[in-house]
């Protein structure tokens, strides 16, 4: 009788809202049963007013426990609970027979231990409990002599079982058949995304692997063409490895990479190296930081002198930094003040409006541009 595994999200739901019918039918029973044995007290049952009262206090302290116990995960479903609420309630009937009364042993309090066993288990188990019902019920009413038609009204709880019982498991079911149509669904849409991806990637290989070994191929003559063609086809690999391996959506070191390639491509005879360590989203202020990066690389090609541009990128302590660096002759005081702040749209005042900052060094040793953001 143990309660069926849920792991999904979505059985839970379900589960969760079957608890609250439990606990709201059990709550509704135990104040209809105190009102039942107010009635009985104050209709003048003397003698019977302590078994009235123990019967009183337990319907309180089971009602609420109830309650307590369907907070506390899947208690409510388990075996003891189940066979603990039966005995509660089976004990509660007898206090009716016992107090001479059958108004609040026979009303709902005693029916809404179905509903914890058709929460807990399935239709038959249900059903079982039901026919427990009866039997005590029926004995009941013989022994205090209710008369046939009061004790063949003890069927209401095979009835009520049933509709509970079936209630529950009709919930279930289709809640099972809707989550495995929703995977059904997500395996297609999953099949699908891997099919596109597979087809991208090919179209990528297409369009730059093969042509790049096809230009190699028909210019073999030609070594600083074939090199070309081979550093092109290097750096889109490497491009498109970090998209496919990084974890963010739109990858600032897959920009970055995009940024030296385009700049590579204006300046063929320059080559521009770029490592970048670590990876995070490229939000407003890190594309802004991408804009003065790529000027700082179309400075550094074209007046540096150079034929390699080191590019070096970082993401740590909530910082995106960038430094572009060649072996040139440098720069003067000058020309440093004018890019950083010699317009509205130098390095300088770009970077202040996104909470960034831009820095130059520079000596006969070379030129170094060191752009930083705040990360995402």
């Amino acid at each position: 009788m143990g309660r069926r595994a849920r792991s999904h999200l979505a059985v839970r739901n379900v589960d969760d809202t079957l608890k609250r019918i439990v606990v709201i039918y059990r709550s509704l029973a135990g104040v209809w049963a105190l009102v039942l044995m107010g009635v009985l007290v104050a209709g003048g049952h003397a003698g019977d007013r302590p078994v009235i009262y123990a019967s009183a206090v337990l319907v309180v302290v089971w009602t609420l426990g109830t309650v307590w116990v369907s907070r506390q995960g899947d208690l409510l479903g388990r075996l003891w609970f189940v066979i603990a609420d039966g005995i509660v309630i089976l004990l509660l009937s007898a206090g009716g027979a016992i107090a001479g009364a059958d108004d609040f042993f026979s009303g709902g309090y005693p029916s809404s231990w179905l509903f914890v066993v058709a929460f807990s288990a399935s239709l038959r188990w249900t059903m079982t409990a039901a026919m427990v019902l009866l039997i005590e019920h029926a004995y009941l009413h013989v022994i205090m002599e209710l008369g046939d038609a009061r004790t063949a009204g003890t069927l209401q709880f095979v009835v009520l079982g049933l509709i509970i019982g079936w209630a529950f498991d009709s919930l279930r079911l289709h809640d099972r058949l809707r989550r495995e149509a929703e995977q059904l669904l997500a395996d297609e849409r999953a099949a699908n995304a891997r099919y596109q991806d597979r087809a991208d990637i090919a179209r990528k290989l297409h369009d730059s692997v093969l042509q790049t070994l096809h230009v190699i191929r028909t210019q073999a003559e030609d070594p600083q063409q074939v090199r070309y063609a081979a550093r092109i086809q290097e750096r889109d690999l490497r491009r498109t490895i970090e998209e496919l391996s990084s974890r963010q959506v739109n990858s600032f070191r897959a920009a970055l990479m995009e940024v030296g390639a385009d700049v590579e491509d204006l300046f063929p005879a320059v080559e521009i190296n770029v490592l970048v360590r670590g990876d995070t989203e490229v939000d407003d202020a890190a594309a802004d930081g991408l804009v003065v990066v790529r000027e700082a690389m179309v400075n550094a090609a074209k007046h540096s002198g150079q034929d390699r541009i080191d590019v070096y990128g970082e993401v740590a302590d909530e910082i995106v930094r960038t430094r572009v660096r060649d072996r040139g002759p440098g720069v003067d005081a000058a020309t440093i003040e004018r890019l950083l702040w010699g317009s509205e749209r130098s390095m300088g005042n770009r970077l202040a409006r996104v909470g960034g900052t831009a820095s130059i060094v520079s000596d006969n040793g070379g030129t170094e541009v060191t752009v930083e953001v705040p990360a995402p």
